[in-house]
């Protein structure tokens, strides 16, 4: 029909500004956030981009729905307001016709958020482990900026550089302060130094020349100078084989959860496609505003049950890996008691709750 398809097409045209603008706001944050770790030296700035892309897909996941959602919030204000979604009313055209109208976006923009939950979600989280695992693990003296002082190891170390050639993996001017083993602070200088891999390990590490080791034994007690003609210096420790974090583990494997932070994530990353269809639900509920009202008068009350229902399905996960939550129960409810609630509210407007009311809103039209 003319009209369902052109508030269809007002409604997607506002979700993609408000998801354009949304994913914008995400990615300048992220920007900033990995750029100011680089500059500290944890990684190499060309890692910044690629972190962005592996951490985008659990952001998208989120503000597919909230998009879909404040897009039929905004849209139906507006033609309310404009009285044109009155005069439709008025010509037969109700909230069931309206409700079959956009069932087919939202299992679209659902079957989109589930492949993204479901399956891209964890292969980026997969790749993002690794990346960041080599770049904790990477002792590369590209990492460390010339003429700044940086923090290594969590802190247990400071290096300093005065120049660097990057051309040959040189260094000069190098300082390291850094913690030993038993606490007390131990303080290197060298005029130069190398970067070298070891053929075994393949680890890399930094190759001192004709520099001074101080030690600080304790207080009061002065310090020990040794000199050196060469000095092998690991920035960093070596790599940990770590556990597959929760996160990058594949859907099919959470199937059979047997813990319960697994029974916690494989519901979370089912409730995200399901929210697209609950939260259509709640905008129809919400949306409708009376004569002489902002077109934006339903923002704030469908911000904050927003913000009640998602904060209600994090409060259920985190009571699920709690254990004071059967997972039998999880995040189903939520979604049942907000789903349920708003279609109670939208067979209300259609014409009373009762039988008839549930089977007009499958009932083909007539023709």
């Amino acid at each position: 029909m003319i009209a369902t398809r052109y508030v269809i097409r007002d409604m997607v045209h506002t979700m993609l500004l408000i998801l354009s603008v949304l994913l914008l706001l995400v990615v300048m944050n992220m920007f900033i956030h990995y750029l100011g770790i680089a500059a500290g030296g944890a990684m190499m700035g060309s890692d910044v981009i690629t972190l962005i892309g592996m951490t985008l897909p659990r952001y998208l996941a989120l503000l597919i729905p909230v998009s879909f959602y404040l897009a039929i919030i905004f849209s139906a204000g507006k033609l309310f307001q404009d009285n044109e979604l009155t005069v439709l009313f008025a010509c037969g055209i109700g909230w069931r016709k309206w409700l079959k109208a956009l069932l087919l976006p939202t299992l679209w923009l659902g079957l989109i958020v589930a492949g993204i939950s479901l399956w891209v979600m964890p292969k980026m989280s997969a790749h993002l482990s690794q990346l960041t695992a080599n770049a904790a693990n990477r002792n590369d003296i590209k990492l460390i900026q010339p003429g700044r002082f940086v923090p290594i190891s969590g802190g247990k170390q400071v290096v300093y550089i005065g120049a660097s050639d990057p051309s040959n993996l040189s260094v000069q001017n190098i300082f390291v302060y850094r913690l030993q083993d038993n606490g007390e602070p131990q303080v290197i200088l060298a005029p130069v130094g190398y970067q070298r891999t070891d053929s075994l390990t393949g680890l890399a590490y930094i190759l001192l020349e004709d520099g001074h080791v101080y030690s600080m034994p304790g207080a009061g007690e002065g310090y020990q100078r040794i000199d050196f003609k060469s000095y092998q210096l690991q920035l960093k420790t070596p790599p940990v084989i770590q556990a597959t974090s929760l996160e990058a583990q594949s859907t099919w494997s959470l199937l059979s959860a047997k813990t319960l932070r697994e029974h916690a994530e494989f519901q979370w990353r089912c409730a995200l496609p399901i929210a697209v269809v609950v939260m259509m639900l709640m905008a129809l509920a919400i949306c409708p505003i009376r004569p002489r009202q902002s077109r934006y008068a339903k923002v704030v009350p469908a911000i904050l049950w927003f913000m009640v229902y998602f904060n209600l399905l994090s409060f259920c996960r985190n009571s699920i890996e709690a254990g004071t939550l059967s997972p039998d129960l999880g995040l189903w409810w939520v979604h049942g008691v907000f789903g349920v609630g708003a279609m109670m509210v939208i067979l209300k407007r259609e014409g009373g709750l009762r039988v008839r009311s549930i089977q007009r809103l499958f009932q083909r039209p007539s023709s």
